[in-house]
C-alpha cells in the first residue's frame, strides 16, 4: 500500500481551531429563527405523539442545534429536522429510547442486549470516560482494537448498527439532561467551549478494514449525521500516514463539511493538545493520564483484583515498525514515581527519561537506550526518580525495527 498524498482538507485538520461553538442559549434573533423552524415544520407535527412527549427533541436547545448547525438558514435546518425525524421513524429510534429509559439511563456498553457484541470487540467501543474543563462529556475510542471483520464473521451486523444508533440516542437524552442542568448547550467534549469525541488512531492496523468492514463503518458513521452540534470537537489523536489513508478513503466522504471544521488531528505527541482542555486526571493511564478506575481502563488492565485500583496493570500493544510513548506527570516536586514493566513476548527497544516542567532541555536519562527480550531471567523491569522538581516521566518502548510483528507490554505505576 501506497502512502497517501496529504489531502488540502488533512492539512487543515492538523490546525489549531478556534472557538467554534457558542455555548449559551438562543439569543433574540435565532429565537425567531427558531420560530420560523416550527412553522416550517408544522406545528400539528411537533404535537404528534411520541414526538410531543420528547422534551429533548422539541424544545429550544433542540432547534438551536439544527440551526447553528446549518448556518443559521431555518429553511435548511427545518429541512433538516425532518429528515431527523424520518430516519427515527425508520430506524425505530424511538424503540431504543424506550429502551433507555428501561434501562434508567445506563450506558449502552453495559446493556445484556449487545453482551455479543461486548465479547467481539469491547476495546473498540466507544466509552463515555469523563468531563473535560468545561463539564462536558468526554469519549474515547481505540479504533485498533475495533474487530469490524470478527463483527461481521459472527453475523453481528446488524447489532453493532442498532448499538450505533442507540448510543447517539443516549446522547441525545444525555445532553439534553447535561444542557437543562448547566444552563447551557453541552457538547460531548469540546475543544475550547462545549462533547469532545477522542480517537485514537496510533494502533490502526494496516490489514485491519476491509471493503466489507468499510460497508459497515459507513452505515454507522451516518447515525451521527442526524444529530448535529452534539459533538463540539472531534479530536484524532497518534494520526500518521495511515491515518491519513483512512480519512480519505473511508471517512471523509461520509463527514459533513460543518463536522469537518470540528476535527482536529494530532499526532503521536498527543497529551499535550488534550491537555489544553482535559485535566491530566480525566485522561486514561494508557494514553499518558493519570485515571485508570473506569470500564474503559479495566479493558486494558489484567492481574487486578482491586477494582479502581490506579496502580493496575496496563497492557498495551506497540504495532510493528511502530514506537509507543508513555508519558506520566510528576506534579509533586516530593514524590517519587515508579514504573515496573513486563515485556510479554520477543523483543523489543526500551528507554527511560525525566523531563522537569521548568526546562525540558535538561533530560535526566533513567534507563539508558537497550534491546530487552522477554526470554531474560529478569520477567518485570523497574525504572523509578525522585526527581525533586514536577515534570514528566517518558517511557519509550520502540518496536521500529520489528518487520511482522507486534509486541505487547504491561506496565504498572507507583507513586509514594
Amino acid at each position: 500500500m501506497s502512502k497517501p498524498e496529504v489531502s488540502e482538507d488533512w492539512g487543515e485538520l492538523s490546525t489549531v481551531k478556534s472557538n467554534i461553538f457558542v455555548k449559551d442559549f438562543a439569543n433574540a434573533h435565532e429565537l425567531n429563527l427558531i420560530n420560523d423552524m416550527k412553522v416550517i415544520i408544522g406545528i400539528d407535527v411537533l404535537q404528534k405523539p411520541p414526538l410531543c412527549d420528547q422534551q429533548e427533541n422539541i424544545d429550544d436547545n433542540k432547534f438551536l442545534r439544527f440551526l447553528r448547525g446549518y448556518e443559521g438558514d431555518p429553511i435548511k435546518a427545518a429541512a433538516a429536522y425532518k429528515e431527523y425525524l424520518t430516519y427515527r421513524a425508520d430506524n425505530n429510534i424511538n424503540d431504543k429510547r424506550v429502551l433507555i429509559l428501561q434501562h434508567d439511563h445506563a450506558y449502552p456498553n453495559t446493556w445484556p442486549e449487545y453482551n455479543s457484541l461486548w465479547a467481539v470487540t469491547a476495546k473498540g467501543l466507544r466509552e463515555c470516560y469523563g468531563r473535560d474543563k468545561f463539564g462536558n462529556l468526554v469519549t474515547v475510542t481505540e479504533i485498533g482494537e475495533l474487530d469490524v471483520r470478527g463483527i461481521i464473521s459472527e453475523n453481528l451486523v446488524e447489532l453493532y448498527l442498532d448499538y450505533n444508533q442507540t448510543l447517539e440516542e443516549w446522547f441525545n437524552l444525555e445532553l439534553h439532561r447535561l444542557s437543562k442542568q448547566a444552563c447551557q448547550l453541552v457538547g460531548r467534549a469540546g475543544q475550547l467551549v462545549g462533547r469532545q469525541d477522542i480517537i485514537n488512531v496510533s494502533n490502526l492496523g494496516v490489514f485491519q478494514f476491509n471493503i466489507a468492514c468499510y460497508k459497515v463503518l459507513e452505515k454507522c458513521l451516518i447515525c451521527g449525521t442526524y444529530y448535529p452540534e452534539a459533538s463540539v470537537c472531534i479530536t484524532s489523536v497518534g494520526n500518521g500516514w495511515l491515518a491519513m489513508q483512512a480519512w480519505n478513503n473511508i471517512i471523509r466522504p461520509f463527514i459533513p463539511e460543518r463536522t469537518k471544521m470540528k476535527i482536529r488531528a494530532v499526532g503521536t505527541e498527543f497529551l499535550p493538545v488534550l491537555l489544553e482542555t482535559i485535566d491530566l486526571d480525566q485522561l486514561p493511564l494508557l494514553w499518558g493520564g493519570t485515571r485508570n478506575d473506569t470500564p474503559f481502563d479495566k479493558l486494558f488492565s489484567s492481574d487486578c483484583d482491586d477494582e479502581g485500583d490506579p496502580s493496575a496493570p496496563v497492557n498495551v500493544t506497540i504495532c510493528r515498525r511502530d514506537v509507543k510513548i508513555v508519558r506520566i506527570q510528576v506534579l509533586n516536586s516530593h514524590s517519587t514515581i515508579t514504573c515496573h514493566w513486563t515485556l510479554l513476548s520477543h523483543t523489543i527497544d526500551f528507554e527511560a527519561y525525566f523531563l522537569p516542567s521548568q526546562n525540558e532541555l535538561e533530560r535526566v536519562q533513567i534507563a539508558e537506550r537497550a534491546v530487552v527480550s522477554a526470554e531474560h531471567k529478569v520477567t518485570e523491569h523497574e525504572c523509578s526518580i525522585s526527581a525533586g522538581v514536577p515534570g514528566t516521566l517518558v517511557l519509550v518502548f520502540d518496536n521500529s525495527t520489528s518487520i511482522l510483528r507486534s509486541k505487547t507490554v504491561r506496565y504498572r505505576c507507583c507513586l509514594t
